[in-house]
């Protein structure tokens, strides 16, 4: 009778490390690993069709009609999601608070990504802006891009 206890306990020890495993092996295929990168992010004020910002702008005027940001982007597969957050800081008079967010999927031939704002009817709000770019993936870290608006001197 102790013989078959034993093997009993055994048997339930090894489904107890069989179920174990599976479990650990399900909850690593649900990670989202990518060698993915963003690079070079800029803004500016006009980005040509097919073709990231030229220089790197980070004080526009609040009568800037729109505000680009552009950002290579690198190793990425087609179906990469990248989300693009555009951020109002604050300012003198207002608040801060989120103005836009947007999800691109990339394709297979996609060399970087844009975005942009188009001013609001009285113009921007002077203040601190903030994009956050971040890629779709559990080991990527979001880049923060900052820009502030001023009335023309």
């Amino acid at each position: 009778m102790l013989k078959n206890l034993q093997k009993n306990s055994t048997k339930v020890v090894r489904l107890s490390v069989l179920f174990g495993l599976s479990a650990v092996v399900t909850a690593a295929c649900s990670f989202n690993i990518s060698t993915a990168t963003l690079e070079d992010v800029k803004t500016c004020t006009e980005a040509p069709e097919n073709q990231p910002c030229a220089s790197d702008i980070s004080q526009f005027q609040n009568n800037t009609p729109k505000i680009f940001v552009t950002s290579n982007i690198k190793y990425a597969p087609e179906g990469t999601k990248i989300k693009i957050d555009w951020k109002y800081l604050g300012g003198e008079s207002v608040k801060a608070t989120d103005i836009d967010s947007i999800t691109l999927e990339t394709k297979s031939d996609t060399k970087f990504v844009y975005s942009y704002l188009t001013a609001p009817t009285n113009g921007w709000p002077d203040g601190n802006y903030e994009i956050v770019l971040s890629i779709n993936t559990d080991n990527s870290k979001p880049i923060r891009k900052q820009f502030s608006i001023s009335k023309p001197k």
